[in-house]
């Protein structure tokens, strides 16, 4: 017995130099012995997994074939649908149409003015286009303009040669939209006004039965002053020049100021030949692309 106790405690403390501990021979042997088993295990698992992946997809299958088929194809119309919606609504995010109204004809002595409104109404686009006024399929008068945001204008074509019983038609040609760049222009309105800032005083229009100018040709008179308020020197400023008579446009005209610089005031008097009977009111706008700056004397 005691030899026995002997033996048992010697192999307890048996340590192999190599490593290899008691504990990792029995793992080793409990592992041969189950190793059946433990394979099985792992097969089993392996299909409980694979059968709860095939039921997933098979449920979420059959649920689209039940359901989700028709929902889709109610999507479908839905966006199909939508293509239909107002003009209004899918311009939320681009550029309206620019609204040009009826071209006006006034005549003159011997030739006649063609005055066309248009109006921008867009707050972040604005548009350069050409355009030409057209009787009977024959271009009379062609130019390049531009409009900014919330802007109206006039487009002019003075001292034309017309045919008196035909209707004059604007057509427009190469127009291009582009948004206002918020990065260079951060507050557009500011700017606008800041670089359009030409403040007018003493404006007097007289016609010709009221100004006696001439007793052998009639010749209608403006006269009116005009600031330079802006901080900003400019080699040439286009003025149109509109008179009407409550809503109807009765006269026209344009006027060059050349090299008109900060703080400068110029007064302006024009006599052409015309016979407005009367007048209520007088629109003098500046036609500058204040975007380019070649149009800028540098200090």
């Amino acid at each position: 017995m005691g030899k026995n106790k002997n033996s048992d405690y010697d192999l307890k403390g048996y340590k192999d130099l190599e490593g290899i501990s008691n504990k990792s021979l029995n793992f080793s042997l409990w592992f041969i012995n189950n190793r059946k088993k433990f394979i099985i295990a792992i097969i089993v698992v392996l299909i409980l997994v694979s059968a709860g992946f095939f039921m997933y997809s098979g449920y979420h299958y059959g649920y689209y074939l039940l359901e989700g088929k028709s929902r889709d194809e109610q999507m479908l119309k839905e966006l199909s649908e939508y293509q239909a919606l107002p003009e209004e609504y899918r311009n939320k995010n681009s550029a309206q149409n620019l609204i040009f109204y009826k071209p006006e004809i006034l005549r003159k002595q011997d030739s006649f003015d063609i005055v066309n409104l248009v109006e921008n109404p867009n707050q972040n686009y604005y548009a350069f286009f050409d355009y030409c006024f057209v009787q009977f399929n024959e271009e009379i008068y062609c130019d390049s303009s531009f409009v900014f945001p919330l802007e109206k204008k006039y487009l002019l074509a003075l001292s034309q040669n017309l045919n008196a019983s035909l209707s004059a038609e604007l057509v427009i040609k190469n127009l291009s939209w582009s948004r206002v760049n918020l990065h260079i222009y951060p507050d557009w309105a500011k700017y606008y006004s800041e670089h359009l800032d030409f403040p007018l005083k003493d404006v007097m229009f007289k016609p010709s039965h009221k100004n006696q100018l001439s007793n052998k040709v009639s010749l209608d008179s403006l006269e009116f002053k005009i600031t330079n308020n802006t901080a900003y020197n400019y080699w040439e400023v286009p003025l149109n020049i509109v008179i009407l008579n409550g809503s109807k446009v009765v006269g026209a005209n344009k006027y060059l100021i050349n090299k008109f610089y900060s703080g400068e005031s110029q007064s302006v008097n024009l006599v052409w030949p015309g016979n407005i009977s009367q007048a209520s009111e007088v629109k003098i706008q500046p036609s500058l692309n204040i975007i380019d700056p070649d149009i800028y004397i540098s200090y």
